[in-house]
């Protein structure tokens, strides 16, 4: 039995179709709500084509583990270690010492095919700050070689026990147990990125290459099967995410059997007369597109996320868009040619050849490793980010003595709130320090902080923030001055946040406990630091604010709002507002006082009270 597959074009249409998706929703999720689904296309197409190679070997006595691995070495690592090191080297020019510091981390994940389980612990696929991390979609490629770390063997015990007897039947049981997963405890990781939740749909292309071509008269070689796939396809890709129930699941599945279902049908159709969706997939630019599409899905990525970077926002203007898309595509042909098809077609690729190639490969850990262990940050960032982090008990329940302010004196105001009361640490210290008074900051980033406010199962952050909650409700006992700070836009539109925080300023005030709400931060619509970074390193004065944030800016003045009329309903509950003292370029003695679009940097936390000071004024009355 042959161990090369007769090429079949329809099958780099299928390609086409996917990485084209991916790239459209990757541009503006607007222009094709479902475009994510490109990735899955592409895991059922993977797994047909590696299931029915493996299977032919296994049924011949050909297979080995050593030489399937050479061949998917060949196949992906060449091309991946040349996108990987171009985009280090454009990293390190545009980051800031941070960022590259955490895209470094990202790229040692994913040199060793872990890049789905870094991501899966640092926020959501469809998270803002998502867009301008340049290796994130690399986790789709790691979950995939775990994949098949897994599957060729599991498959080659199955074929032992059974006799090749019940493959199908073996898979389809694989398929629901993947698919019951995803109902599993995932240790606060987000369940898009890990392998057993997804490995569904690469099972899916698994199945098909045990179901036989349809033939000339099989109900599924009618071109109108080929065009009900498609339309079922192009229904998922319009979808918005979120529609239907099962958190994505459904239409996966639909886009996944859809997918299977072309590729049960095209051989069929490829030799009917007239056109169908076997010929619609094997026109030349869309089998161009196609051939190039590996090439095509690393660069689309990486350099939509390096604009990002540079623009500080998910929405590109329609021109750097244009221009984005011109240079994934020369940068995809160009690696075609020169990278990836000679890699490919190299004879003779010995084990000894092979072992050398893995070690130069992992070398690459090296000067990452020495990177993550010695680099500093740039002198201007140690500047802005002298902070005394032991007066800051940010997300833990354990340590509770962060005390600031007026030194030997017991802590009688506490500090509770989100991450936008902790970055005001340096301020209360210095105003502490003035007015005589010292403060325990007890805080946990993100959560919204009210008496017997509950988030949902759902939400990844509530295992932490709940007993946040019920923690900080018994801990203010114990404090006869509340000082509450919160990034009010992040929580006035969860379900019941302001009833429970006004009932929370009852109770308090009840208690006989001084309260002071606190405004917050103006949001930015660009990120001063990176600003301020970009400008002085690298001349590039970019001043873009889409239309999604101005309208984010906006609503996060009207939470704002919001909250201030709560809190004045209140009789001995005092408003707070010393944002005025923050310039509208967010720059004080010619540097940044934000860290990114709203959170203020230990040194414009600390101007900040220099001012509030020179004014004469008093924080608690």
């Amino acid at each position: 039995m042959s161990k090369v597959l007769k090429y079949r074009p329809d099958l780099d249409g299928i390609r086409a179709l996917a990485v084209l998706s991916v790239i459209v929703f990757h541009i503006d999720p607007q222009w094709l709500p479902g475009g994510f689904l490109g990735v899955d296309m592409f895991f059922v197409l993977s797994g047909y084509l590696i299931t029915t190679i493996i299977s032919r070997e296994i049924h011949d006595g050909s297979f080995s583990f050593l030489e399937f691995y050479k061949r998917r070495a060949k196949r992906i690592l060449p091309v991946f270690a040349c996108v990987l090191l171009c985009t280090t080297v454009v990293a390190a020019v545009f980051f800031l010492s941070f960022d590259l510091r955490q895209y470094v981390k990202s790229a040692v994940f994913a040199l060793l095919f872990a890049a789905n389980l870094f991501f899966a612990r640092r926020g959501g696929y469809f998270d803002a700050d998502a867009t301008e991390k340049p290796l994130q979609h690399i986790w789709s490629l790691s979950l995939e070689e775990q994949f098949y770390f897994i599957f060729p063997a599991l498959l080659i015990l199955f074929f032992r026990i059974s006799k090749r007897r019940n493959v199908r039947t073996f898979i389809l049981l694989l398929i629901v147990i993947s698919l019951f997963s995803a109902l599993l405890p995932t240790l606060g990781m987000e369940a898009y990125f890990l392998p057993h939740v997804r490995a569904y749909e690469l099972l899916v292309g698994s199945l098909f290459a045990f179901i036989p071509p349809a033939e000339q008269n099989d109900k599924a070689s009618t071109p109108l099967f080929g065009w009900l796939m498609m339309a079922v396809i192009a229904v998922t890709l319009v979808l918005p995410y979120g529609v239907l129930p099962g958190a994505g699941n459904i239409e996966r599945l639909l886009c996944c059997t859809a997918v299977g279902g072309l590729i049960y049908s095209g051989k069929s159709l490829q030799m009917q007369e007239g056109f169908n969706t076997s010929k619609l997939l094997s026109l030349k630019p869309v089998v161009f597109i196609g051939l190039i599409s590996y090439s095509l899905y690393l660069w689309h990525w990486v350099v939509l996320a390096l604009m990002r970077y540079i623009y500080m926002d998910a929405q590109l203007p329609l021109a750097a868009s244009a221009l984005a898309v011109i240079i994934m595509l020369l940068l995809s042909v160009l690696s075609y040619y020169f990278v990836e098809t000679p890699a490919r077609k190299v004879k003779n690729f010995t084990t000894a050849k092979f072992k050398w190639s893995m070690a130069a490969y992992f070398a690459l850990l090296i000067p990452a490793t020495a990177y993550l262990m010695t680099a500093k940050p740039a002198a201007f960032e140690t500047t802005l980010y002298k902070a005394d982090e032991s007066k800051i008990c940010a997300d833990t329940l354990t340590k509770t003595d962060c005390a600031v302010g007026a030194a030997n004196k017991k802590p009688e105001v506490l500090v509770i709130g989100d991450s936008h009361a902790a970055h005001l640490s340096p301020f209360l210290d210095i105003v502490g320090k003035k007015e005589g008074w010292s403060a325990d900051v007890i805080t946990s980033n993100s959560c919204a902080t009210a008496f017997g406010f509950v988030l949902p199962d759902s939400d990844r952050r509530a295992d932490r923030c709940n007993p946040y909650n019920s923690f900080i409700e018994q801990k203010t006992k114990d404090y006869p001055v509340i000082i509450i700070s919160q990034r009010w836009f992040l929580h006035t539109a969860k379900p019941e946040f302001l009833e429970r925080f006004n009932t929370m300023l009852d109770d308090l005030v009840k208690a006989g406990k001084q309260v002071y709400v606190l405004a917050d931060t103006p949001m930015d619509g660009q990120l001063p630091l990176r600003r301020y970074y970009l400008r002085q390193n690298l001349g590039i004065d970019i001043h873009y604010v889409s239309e999604d944030k101005k309208e984010e800016v906006r609503d996060s003045a009207k939470s704002e709002d919001e909250v201030e009329k709560i809190v004045k309903q209140h009789h001995g509950v005092q408003w707070v507002d010393f944002m005025q003292y923050i310039p509208a370029d967010k720059l004080i003695d010619g540097l940044p006082v934000y860290f990114d679009t709203n959170h203020l940097n230990p040194f414009g936390s600390s101007k900040i009270a220099e001012m509030f000071i020179n004014d004469k004024r008093t924080l608690l009355k």
